[in-house]
C-alpha cells in the first residue's frame, strides 16, 4: 500500500454508520425472526470492527477498501456466505470456523503467509497481489474451484494445488519450479505467466483447457512439445526465449486440440500440415 494510505488515521465504526449499511431482510436460520443479511461498509476507512461482531445474522459482508487489521470480531458472523476484504491492511487471516463462506477476497492487502480458513464450503478464494510466499491449509477447502494467488511472492507451487480447482492464477510470482502441480487433477485454466519458469515438468494434464505461460524463460520447443495435456486449446508462449521463430506446426503436431496459439487463432492449413508426418531430416 501507499505510503500515505498506511499512515491514513481510521475513522470510528459508529452505531449510526453500521445503520446505514445494512440491508436485505430475511428470515434467520433457524425461521424464528429476521435479521438484515447484508453489510456493506465499503470504502469508509474504517479500523476497528469489534462492534460488528454483534451482526450475526449477517450473510454478505462488504469490507473492501478500509484499515482492517484484525478480523476476530468476524468470527462471530458464522452464517456468511460472502466476504469481501479486499484493500485493507491484513497481515494475517483468523477467522475461526466459517462453516457456510463460499466467497472470499483478501486481495491486496499485506499478508506474508497463508495458512488456510477453516470453510469446507468455500469455492472462491482471491490472495492475489499479496505478500505471500508460502501457502498451506487449502485441504481445509474442499470445495474451492477458483484459486487466484497472482502479483504474489511465491517462488514454487508447493501447497497451491488441490485436485477440485478448477482455476488458477499464479501470474507475476518468482515460480521456478512446477513441483505440486501435477496433484490439480481437474484444472481447466492455469496462468503462469510472468514467472522464471525454464521447464515444464509437472504441469496438471489432464482436463487442462487453458495454459498462460506468457513472459517466462522457455527457450527448448522440447519443453512445449512434452506437454501431456491432450485436451488443450488455448497456449499462450509470449515474450519467451521459444517464441521468437516458433515453429506452430510442430506445436500443433505434439498439442492437436489447440485452436489458439499465442492468441493467435489454428488456421485449416496448419491443421491440415499437422496431420501429414514431419518431413525426414
Amino acid at each position: 500500500m501507499a505510503e500515505e494510505e498506511e499512515e491514513e488515521a481510521a475513522q470510528e465504526l459508529t452505531e449510526e454508520l453500521i445503520s446505514d449499511s445494512l440491508s436485505g431482510i430475511e428470515s434467520t436460520i433457524d425461521g424464528k425472526s429476521v435479521a438484515f443479511t447484508t453489510l456493506n461498509l465499503e470504502g469508509k476507512k474504517i479500523g476497528d470492527v469489534s462492534s460488528i461482531a454483534l451482526l450475526e445474522h449477517v450473510r454478505y459482508a462488504h469490507l473492501s477498501r478500509n484499515l482492517i487489521k484484525d478480523l476476530s470480531p468476524l468470527s462471530n458472523l458464522r452464517y456468511l456466505l460472502s466476504l469481501k476484504l479486499d484493500n485493507n491492511r491484513l497481515e494475517t487471516v483468523d477467522l475461526g470456523l466459517m462453516s457456510f463462506l463460499q466467497f472470499a477476497d483478501f486481495s491486496n492487502n499485506i499478508i506474508g503467509s497463508w495458512h488456510g480458513v477453516e470453510a469446507p464450503l468455500l469455492r472462491y478464494l482471491d490472495l492475489s497481489f499479496n505478500r505471500i510466499h508460502t501457502v498451506t491449509g487449502l485441504e481445509k477447502n474442499s470445495q474451492l474451484q477458483n484459486l487466484f494467488l497472482h502479483g504474489n511472492e511465491l517462488e514454487s507451487c508447493q501447497g497451491v494445488a488441490y485436485p477440485n480447482i478448477k482455476e488458477i492464477t499464479l501470474h507475476k510470482n518468482k515460480i521456478t519450479s512446477l513441483q505440486g502441480l501435477s496433484a490439480l487433477l481437474n484444472v481447466k485454466k492455469l496462468d503462469l505467466s510472468e514467472n522464471n519458469l525454464v521447464e515444464l515438468q509437472g504441469l496438471p494434464d489432464g482436463e487442462l483447457v487453458s495454459l498462460h505461460l506468457r513472459q517466462n524463460q522457455i527457450s527448448d520447443l522440447s519443453a512445449v512439445t512434452a506437454i501431456q495435456a491432450t485436451g488443450l486449446r488455448e497456449l499462450n508462449l509470449e515474450e519467451n526465449p521459444v517464441a521468437d521463430n516458433l515453429d506452430r506446426i510442430s506445436v500443433l503436431r505434439a498439442l492437436s486440440s489447440l485452436t489458439s496459439l499465442n492468441g493467435v487463432p489454428i488456421t485449416s492449413e496448419e491443421q491440415n500440415l499437422a496431420s501429414q508426418p514431419p518431413p525426414e531430416e
